[in-house]
Formats: structure tokens, C-alpha cells, sequence
């Protein structure tokens, strides 16, 4: 009877067990949610505006084209205007709103006196601000930087100014290419393009991405063979 039982024991360990196949299925199927949601992730919505605004249409391609020349090129966006920006307008705003808490709390008798300071400063602020978008950042919309290609140089600069007119649906781009040079000054190229909206949207609005960033990639490629 033991080496019967011991026997049946042995057989019994032997025999292969169904057990271990779940982990496995439960792995397939981990894998497969895995790549579903990567397959997911890699899908992009299409921008969609409104054909009938032209606002929208130069704010959709002026996005896209800092995302694509981030993302794809390989360029750092300089922030050094929307620095300064900010900047005036949060001091502004704080500046107004610190003003207008202390007169509610300590009355007009006793903050009149800082009231007018306060103005003034807001006012010399706005003026700054206008002052900077006019002449410093004026239509730029893109300047970025990336390191050369040559070697024992500063990094390339592209500075990309965009501007449409009312009722003229054609976006107006200026594109200005910077390498720097081992000895002299920098060498810069300038273009001018002017495409029609409808080259990159489609009836309903939809944009085009790749023919858009074709386009660009056209541009810069012809900017770098100049310089």
C-alpha cells in the first residue's frame, strides 16, 4: 500500500498542470492592452478651424509650425519675449490689484497719496509693453536656435515672422536663417513666401500636417543651402 501511494504521489507531480497557462493568457493580454493603447497614443486629432476666420487659420499654422519645428527639427524655442511680456503684465496686475486692496482696506483718506504713484507706475508699464511689441518682438511668432553643424561655431538661428491683412486669405511668412562662422560676422538669409490658406486646409477646415510641414521643411532647406 506505501509504494502504491508513493507511485500514485510520483504520478501525480508528474503530470503537467493546467494551472500555469492563465499567467501566460493574462501576459498576452496585458501585451496586447499595451500596444491598443500605444496604437491610441500615436493617433493625433486633426486641427480643425473655422474657414471663415482668418484669426484662426494664422493661429493654427503658427501653432503647428512651433510644435514641428520643436518636436521633428530639433530647434529650442526662445522665450525671451514672452518673458518679458509676462513680466510687465503680471507687475502691472499686481501692481493695480495691491492698490486697490489697500484702499479697500485702509480707506481713500489714507491711500490716495499711493494711488497716484501706482497709476503712474501702470502706466509707465503699459507703455513699456506697447512700446516692446512694437519695436522689439513687432510680428515674430518663432525664434529658436540648434547647434550647427560645423564644428567650433555658435548654434543656427531661425526667426519666423507670420502676418495676414482682413479679408485676404493668403499667410504672409518671413523666415530668417543665422549661421555663424568660425571668423566674420554671421551669415544670414532672408525669404518672403506668401501661400494661400487653402494649400494646407480643406473645405471643412481641416489642416494638412504633413503638406504644412513639407512646406516648411522646403523652406528651411532652401535657407540653409544659401548660407
Amino acid at each position: 500500500m506505501a509504494a502504491s501511494t508513493r507511485k500514485n504521489k510520483a504520478a501525480a507531480d508528474g503530470s503537467p498542470s493546467k494551472h500555469p497557462e492563465k499567467p501566460a493568457a493574462g501576459v498576452e493580454q496585458d501585451s496586447s492592452d499595451n500596444e491598443s493603447s500605444q496604437e491610441d497614443d500615436d493617433q493625433t486629432v486633426p486641427v480643425q478651424v473655422n474657414n471663415a476666420c482668418i484669426t484662426e487659420l494664422k493661429n493654427a499654422l503658427d501653432d503647428t509650425m512651433k510644435s514641428y519645428l520643436t518636436s521633428k527639427v530639433g530647434f529650442t524655442q526662445d522665450y525671451f519675449c514672452d518673458d518679458v511680456k509676462l513680466g510687465l503684465g503680471w507687475t502691472s496686475n499686481i501692481i493695480a490689484a495691491g492698490i486697490s486692496l489697500a484702499g479697500w482696506h485702509f480707506g481713500w483718506e489714507k491711500t490716495q497719496g499711493y494711488t497716484a504713484y501706482c497709476v503712474g507706475a501702470y502706466m509707465v508699464l503699459s507703455l513699456a509693453l506697447t512700446v516692446f511689441t512694437s519695436t522689439v518682438e513687432k510680428k515674430k511668432v518663432f525664434v529658436g536656435t540648434k547647434p550647427s553643424k560645423a564644428s567650433g561655431t555658435g548654434p543656427d538661428k531661425v526667426t519666423i515672422s507670420t502676418e495676414v491683412k482682413p479679408f485676404d486669405p493668403v499667410y504672409q511668412l518671413q523666415l530668417e536663417y543665422e549661421t555663424c562662422r568660425k571668423s566674420g560676422p554671421p551669415k544670414k538669409y532672408q525669404v518672403a513666401l506668401k501661400p494661400h490658406f487653402k494649400e494646407f486646409f480643406d473645405v471643412d477646415g481641416i489642416l494638412d500636417e504633413s503638406r504644412w510641414n513639407n512646406y516648411l521643411d522646403n523652406a528651411l532647406k532652401t535657407a540653409i543651402s544659401k548660407t
